[in-house]
């Protein structure tokens, strides 16, 4: 099976400590970054949405090029949108077979991976991995009956384990995972939840304040739905794409922390796989960044890669071979 992408040789590849290094929490933004992820093709296969368990390459991503290098794999089912870059051991997480037996996934920057199956037959999903560097903690949603909850995601050796944080108001009952994104200057925690059993369909962006356990309702609509809520440390605001039902378009929005949305860029050209697609914040450029598998296909041999700056122009947009799933941003 093909990878991702054509690999070229980054800057990144010089690390090659076998093992995570610890490293100061940043609280600010420094710059340039490295976008990382994982990437793969594949054939979907009927029923379960993907088909053959394949490997996913490992690595970083070039936005100038739109290509990229890969430093490790992944050897299983990946089905989640996010993807954590954590500051403080230099190593990345993501969830694989997160849809059925939830396995917590460390890559360190030497591209060895370490797997960390539930030691709970009975967890459910967890969506949403991100690292708040304010706190130092691995978050996560873990999907629920008639809520969601927040939690701390406690790697192990072998396994892994959970805290409760918050319990969300309502849950995600779209078949696209939640999103979450961590203000680092001051650790609030935010997160989209979408209804897609009401009439019309709805979304709910909520905050759980730095320290407390109570969630709140920042911002909502009906007869929409948001995608890839991201925080920025240069703007002092959230991003996100917002799906219109009612003219099936895409818009990037600013959401304020008082709850105000506007449109930064409408008709995105962008047909997003609310299923297959990734999203990352790149602040030292000030850009938005989404890779989505493009619709109607029966594999995943294609996606489109594209950039906006924060005001919504569009930067740059390349059709790339394979998708790119877990985007995040090592500064």
């Amino acid at each position: 099976m093909k990878s991702l992408i054509t690999f070229t040789g980054l800057a990144l590849l010089a690390i090659t400590s076998p093992s995570c290094k610890k490293n100061t929490v940043q609280m600010s933004t420094p710059c340039p970054t490295t976008i990382m992820g994982f990437g793969f093709s594949s054939p979907i296969g009927s029923g379960s949405g993907i088909g053959p368990y394949p490997i996913h390459s490992f690595g970083t991503l070039n936005t100038s090029s739109a290509t990229g290098s890969v430093l490790g794999s992944v050897n299983a089912y990946s089905y989640t949108m996010q993807g954590a870059y954590n500051i403080s051991d230099n190593c990345y997480y993501t969830f694989t077979d997160s849809a059925y037996h939830p396995i917590l996934c460390k890559i360190t920057m030497a591209g060895v991976t370490t797997y960390m199956p539930s030691p709970n037959v009975n967890y459910r999903t967890f969506d949403a991995i991100t690292f708040d560097s304010y706190h130092n903690k691995l978050l996560a949603i873990k999907t629920g009956t008639s809520s969601d909850t927040v939690v701390e995601i406690l790697p192990g050796t072998t396994t892994f384990s959970y805290t409760i944080i918050s319990t969300t108001i309502g849950k995600n009952t779209w078949s696209s995972p939640s999103t979450m994104t961590v203000n680092s200057l001051t650790g609030d925690i935010y997160y989209v939840l979408n209804d897609v059993t009401s009439t019309p369909v709805r979304f709910s962006i909520q905050k759980v304040p730095s320290g407390s356990t109570t969630a709140t309702i920042v911002a909502s609509d009906t007869g929409k739905l948001m995608l890839g809520l991201e925080y920025s440390n240069s703007g002092s605001c959230l991003y996100a794409v917002r799906s219109n039902n009612s003219t099936a378009t895409f818009d990037l929005v600013k959401v304020t922390g008082t709850g105000g949305i506007s449109a930064t860029a409408t008709n995105l050209p962008i047909n997003i796989n609310n299923e297959f697609y990734s999203t990352c914040i790149d602040d030292c450029n000030s850009r938005y960044v989404i890779n989505s598998q493009k619709p109607g296909l029966t594999t995943f041999d294609s996606s489109v890669l594209l950039q906006l700056d924060l005001s919504g122009t569009v930067i740059q947009t390349n059709t790339i071979y394979g998708i790119y799933q877990g985007m995040d941003v090592k500064y």
